[in-house]
């Protein structure tokens, strides 16, 4: 895809196509998820791709065989080694250049608030906080959904008490969750109950509810979720079935969780579970990308369940820390008949408005 996109600009210069694919490779080289994995591989690995075949597949059911399909992931050149620093030079030098072009054919597309906030997250990254606060005020003052998620930015970086999206403070775990689906350890029953809420798509009222709970400690993540079936919808949970990588889900009831840890609102680590236990995960728009993460499910008559413990070290080189903000989206689909998404904790008012998209800070255990 990359090669492509440098294509079109070198060919057709002068052209709409070689805006959007300025956009596109602006987008690409900038995103901290692909950098971790670009440089997870380049330390690591001879290839030049960012999947490695070897990484390992999520828990399934004792005795149940592992499937291991290699990844095809987007291939990238590797410029200088296997050096953090040279490659870390080289994607913004990447980045910078693709900006450049982009300025040139489509300047309002390079000012446009989705656009400012990637570069908030680069200046951010490089320790230019001034430049930050400069890109989100231009990117808070439009009315779109970046526009609103700028504003949250901005009163995140102010320490405003609430933003203008939902705000979740998640204290750090003090014992490790065992994973059994049954959502019955004692950090589930202190955690913060996140349930999401109808969107304007849903077709079912009242639409069933979905419960996602979130927890961390040193070395994880932790993801657990209590799921309402939708009316006339039987327990499809089969712990017959392998569970591997990328599953195509159909029509199957979903829940989708992304992480975005640089908080550019545009590429993200997606985990996706579904009523059945499959489950699928995705780095943008690299379906190849597939992290070593545990999960396991049970349903009954009336819902069905999910724990998922993702290491840190799949989505970062550094561990968490109290007071580290991430962007977070939390979304459930069941095609055709209901969508929901992330709301306001605090508050009765769903926020469907903000596609489910929140932030996710990290803070210290509270007892």
């Amino acid at each position: 895809m990359i090669a492509v996109l440098k294509e079109i600009i070198n060919r057709f210069p002068q052209t709409p196509e070689s805006a959007h694919a300025a956009q596109q490779l602006f987008q690409f080289y900038s995103s901290e998820e692909l950098r971790f994995l670009r440089r997870g591989d380049s330390d690591e690995y001879a290839g030049n791709g960012i999947q490695p075949v070897s990484w390992g597949l999520p828990t399934t059911a004792v005795g149940a065989a592992q499937i291991v399909r290699a990844g095809t992931g987007t291939l990238l050149g590797n410029p200088s080694g296997s050096d953090r620093r040279a490659v870390d030079a080289q994607w913004n030098e990447n980045a910078n250049r693709a900006l450049r072009i982009l300025r040139s054919l489509a300047p309002e597309v390079a000012n446009s608030p989705g656009l400012l906030l990637r570069q908030a997250a680069n200046v951010r990254r490089a320790g230019d906080f001034g430049a930050n606060s400069t890109l989100l005020a231009a990117a808070a003052a439009g009315s779109d959904l970046f526009s609103l998620l700028a504003r949250a930015e901005q009163g995140a970086v102010h320490g405003a008490a609430a933003t203008s999206v939902p705000t979740i403070n998640l204290p750090k775990l003090r014992t490790k969750p065992v994973l059994d689906g049954m959502l019955t350890e004692e950090c589930w029953q202190d955690a913060i109950e996140l349930h999401l809420a109808a969107s304007d798509n849903t077709l079912i009222a009242p639409p069933a509810d979905c419960l996602v709970m979130l927890a961390w400690d040193d070395d994880h993540l932790y993801v657990a979720g209590r799921v309402e079936h939708c009316r006339g919808n039987a327990n499809r949970m089969d712990h017959t079935a392998d569970r591997h990588h990328d599953a195509e889900h159909g029509t199957l009831d979903r829940v989708m969780i992304s992480f975005d840890v640089d908080r550019d609102y545009t590429t993200s680590f997606e985990f996706v579970i579904d009523e059945s236990g499959q489950t699928s995960e995705r780095c943008w728009t690299a379906r190849s990308w597939n992290p070593q993460w545990f999960v396991d499910a049970e349903a009954d008559e009336t819902s069905w369940r999910f724990e998922m413990a993702i290491p840190q070290a799949e989505l970062q080189t550094t561990p968490l820390r109290a007071g580290n903000l991430w962007g977070i989206r939390l979304r459930r689909l069941t095609p055709g008949i209901m969508e929901q998404s992330l709301k306001d904790p605090e508050s009765e008012n769903a926020a469907a408005h903000t596609d489910g998209h929140g932030l996710l800070r990290f803070i210290r255990n509270r007892k």
